[in-house]
């Protein structure tokens, strides 16, 4: 009997009688490199901001909340850095002095911290520029280029004596310029901004690897598909997408949470192509006070935003941002989800094993998880574009399978859909006859070197267990 006939009356059997064929081979998972600050290697966790609630502008930079700390909080950004002379950010002297406030508890040195450039450091105001998006920058001339090289040469040699401090950011870069790309390069696809980007802001990596050698390019880049194209400008990507909803009151799990799942991935996808040991740190949404039709998460929502994105890769998780988290929101959703995901730090730097797992939930069976936009600027006075679908779909159930150097095992799995599931995962490898379901801390059988479990809408499972 012809082969191929006869994988298809056989997978044709099965399916009839209810069993589940074998899964197929799956090939190793290139991982993504750690961060690492002074030689060591972590994984970042933080929600972008350090302060207090009750601490107001402009002593805020500088403050730290000490539950962070309990939190397992080992990152966050640390200022903007302005032109002298500029009302807002002050050339860099106001961030001296928070390093002097922040540096009295020994505590602060375990922080790395990023350096953000204000958006006049790399762009002028162009009030003759049109269009839909309020930013109205245009890129320097070769003259302003040189005076901002000389500055900021003085102002890296301060921050390059700063033993945590591990890079610079610019923020949205691709935002900053919509406009000035559109009546410049009429005719160009608006989504190849990326290789104008590296016209204008490549000047940033000869001067940081002059004033402050090891100091890393850490943009954040706000449209997934500018990934690939951006690459010379960064070192690690921090990749951003935060869901739309229906206003303050929308019912839960409403809204399009697994944007996140999709973004990260490809994220990850572009900086493992682009190789030069680039890495991905992910900022999902972490706010509850914000104009706009912006997702407020719930405690679930945001262990999802949390953790969706390292089941696709991710080596970091900076949130955006706890400056926009009232007091009770902090205490009640966002503290308690640092802290899950923190507890598992050691695990997410451990050996990848994902292509000894497989599941029953591993291909996308709902539209929503293959239709996506070809960019969101993240802008809440632009809509979003036309959905379309993509070959890079958003499976049911995304997952990883770490190692730790002790022998301990973590299955971390996610439900990328608004309603329940009901989940098999195989993992070709010795199990043991139970594991620990962590976050609820239930024991889960194992049926031979199968887990199943029942997952909510957007739920979240870390299954631990030891191959001794």
């Amino acid at each position: 009997m012809n082969k191929t006939l006869l994988s298809v009356l056989t997978a044709t059997v099965c399916a009839g009688i209810g069993l589940q064929a074998a899964p197929a081979e799956k090939a190793p998972v290139k991982p993504l490199p750690p961060v690492r600050m002074n030689g060591k290697a972590f994984f970042p966790i933080g929600v972008y901001d350090l302060a207090r609630s009750t601490v107001k502008q402009p002593e805020r930079l500088g403050d730290v909340d000490p539950v962070l700390y309990d939190c397992g909080v080992n990152a966050a950004f640390f200022g903007n850095i302005g032109m002298p002379g500029d009302k807002r950010y002050p050339g860099y002297s106001h961030i001296v002095k928070a390093f002097e406030k922040a540096q009295k508890d020994p505590r602060f040195s375990n922080i790395a911290l990023i350096i953000s450039f204000d958006s006049r450091i790399y762009s002028e105001n162009d009030p003759s520029l049109t269009g839909k998006a309020r930013r109205k920058y245009r890129p320097l001339n070769a003259a302003e280029i040189e005076v901002r090289k000389k500055f900021l040469a003085e102002a890296m040699t301060f921050f390059a004596k700063q033993p945590n401090v591990i890079g610079y950011s610019v923020d949205e870069p691709e935002n900053t310029f919509t406009n000035y790309f559109r009546i410049h390069h009429k005719g160009k696809d608006i989504n190849r901004i990326g290789f104008a980007l590296n016209d204008w802001l490549g000047w940033f990596k000869p001067l940081i690897d002059r004033y402050h050698p090891g100091a890393l390019q850490i943009p954040i880049i706000a449209w997934w598909g500018t990934y690939k194209d951006v690459a010379p400008l960064y070192d690690i990507l921090i990749a951003d997408q935060y869901p739309r909803g229906k206003g303050k009151n929308q019912p839960e799990f409403s809204a399009g949470l697994y944007e996140v799942s999709f973004d990260a991935a490809r994220a990850v996808d572009a900086a493992r192509n682009a190789g030069g040991g680039r890495t991905v740190i992910y900022m999902p949404p972490s706010f509850n006070n914000l104009k706009g039709n912006w997702t407020f998460p719930t405690r679930k929502e945001l262990r999802y935003l949390y953790f969706a994105p390292v089941t696709r890769g991710a080596m970091g998780i900076i949130a955006w941002r706890l400056n926009r988290c009232k007091q009770p929101y902090r205490e009640t959703v966002v503290y308690p989800t640092l802290k899950e995901l923190s507890r598992f730090h050691d695990y997410y730097l451990g050996t990848w094993h994902d292509e000894l797992v497989s599941s029953n939930h591993d291909e996308a069976t709902v539209d929503y998880l293959k239709k996506f936009a070809t960019r969101d600027e993240l802008l809440n006075d632009v809509k979003i574009g036309k959905k379309k679908v993509v070959a890079d779909f958003v499976p049911d159930v995304t997952y990883c399978l770490r190692r730790k150097a002790d022998g301990q095992w973590m299955l971390l799995a996610v439900n990328n859909r608004r309603d329940a599931l009901d989940v098999a995962f195989t993992v070709k490898s010795k199990m043991p006859a139970t594991v620990k379901e962590e976050l609820s801390g239930k024991t889960v059988k194992v049926a031979g070197k199968v887990i199943k479990d029942k997952f909510g809408p957007f739920d979240v499972k870390v299954y631990t267990w030891s191959e001794k």
